[in-house]
């Protein structure tokens, strides 16, 4: 149950914690990828649930709305990550859609694409065929 305020019983707003993953940073090259490091969201060859998380990478500092339009450019620090030039840290906390707060734990984007990156079904497939018994639960 969320808090109250005592003084006018507003709810009381969240802290929420985003981690930056594989998919936000493959967002994040295709956008540099684009002419002029910028563009339009929908126009960007990335999919639905990239879109919807994409406006995420502004809590990192890695892009920036162009203001009048809807385009988003990438900022000098998301040039360095995805250069590879600087570690970034992993998970952000947010009140109110600001970054309040970061974790401890940073990564450079090498660490995030790299291509040993399995995920579950995949991990399931190199162990056996109980792996993916398991993971179905047949």
């Amino acid at each position: 149950m969320r808090k109250i305020c005592s003084c006018c019983g507003q709810r009381m707003p969240r802290k929420y914690s985003h981690s930056l993953n594989r998919p936000l940073c493959e967002a994040l090259v295709e956008l540099y990828l684009a002419p002029g490091h910028k563009g339009v969201i929908s126009k960007l060859n990335i999919s639905h649930s990239q879109i919807n998380n994409f406006h995420k990478l502004r809590y990192w500092g890695l892009i920036e709305s162009i203001p009048g339009t809807r385009e988003w450019i990438v900022t000098e620090l998301g040039w360095l990550f995805i250069c590879g030039k600087t570690e970034i840290p992993v998970c952000v906390f947010t009140v109110n859609n600001e970054r309040v707060d970061v974790g401890s734990f940073t990564r450079k984007i090498t660490g995030l694409l790299s291509p040993g990156w399995q995920s579950r079904i995949d991990y399931a497939k190199a162990d056996t065929d109980y792996g993916l018994l398991r993971l179905f639960k047949i």
